[in-house]
């Protein structure tokens, strides 16, 4: 049994180990307190379980912190897994099929973490300095912030309202653009599971998630693209470099 008293992201991140639980010849299920993360996990074959359910475990179980899995698996680098393992649902992929209409290029962006994460503000990325570096491309720009968080004035940029917007709607959402750009969240991770083309603004106390020697992350693929931060509160750097990455 897996117990993920963590954030979205991390359920995202650590859902892959289950397969090598089960290669080790066990059963295990992943608890969450995330109904709709329970859907995604579950249709993608990871047995799981919504405690609000009070859910009844086999007697002889064991558990396990999601956090803690690569640790007691013994796990190196080159275990972790570089390809995607999630898929969104597809209902949810018919509902948002409307916009493979648009023939551009689509890029999806998320700029300012809603969570009650109490560093949330120092992940945030000013939106005039980041739409005036997209504002150079010709791709079709895609708010991926929630309704209730407004987009910049002045800038080209579509929206969704969706009533009730929950990650299986955002799963559906990232799964139809061409590539991401996020902060430090849910989405980079959402993005990043589904092997989408990624670009992650990385804060200079850094996930660890995204520490390396490099621009790219161990635990996903050449897909993920990191923008690092190298002076506190400062996006000037990062900027500067996804601006070089998208003309090229």
């Amino acid at each position: 049994m897996i117990d993920s008293q963590c954030g979205a992201g991390d359920e995202i991140i650590h859902i892959r180990f289950m397969k090598h639980l089960k290669e080790l010849g066990m059963n295990p299920i992943w608890t969450t307190t995330r109904k709709d993360i329970q859907k995604l996990f579950q249709y993608n074959g990871f047995h799981t379980e919504l405690v609000w359910d009070n859910p009844e475990f086999p007697k002889n179980s064991k558990w396990v912190y999601a956090l803690a899995l690569p640790y007691y698996l013994n796990l190196k680098v080159k275990d972790l897994g570089q390809i995607s393992y999630l898929k969104p649902l597809p209902k949810k992929e018919e509902q948002y099929s409307y916009l493979k209409k648009d023939i551009n290029y689509k890029i999806g962006v998320f700029w300012n973490s809603g969570s009650g994460f109490e560093q949330a503000h120092f992940r945030s990325i000013d939106t005039e300095p980041l739409f005036h570096t997209l504002s150079n491309t010709k791709a079709s720009l895609y708010s991926l912030q929630l309704p209730d968080q407004t987009s910049p004035e002045g800038f080209d940029i579509k929206t969704f309202d969706i009533p009730n917007r929950d990650f299986t709607d955002t799963f559906s959402l990232v799964s139809q653009m061409d590539l991401v750009i996020t902060s430090c969240t849910s989405i980079a991770h959402i993005a990043a599971a589904q092997g989408k083309e990624v670009c992650v603004f990385v804060p200079i106390m850094e996930y660890y998630v995204w520490t390396s020697s490099t621009e790219k992350s161990w635990w996903y693929g050449d897909n993920v693209h990191l923008f690092k931060q190298r002076k506190p509160r400062n996006w000037d750097e990062p900027l500067k470099q996804l601006g070089e990455f998208l003309n090229k």
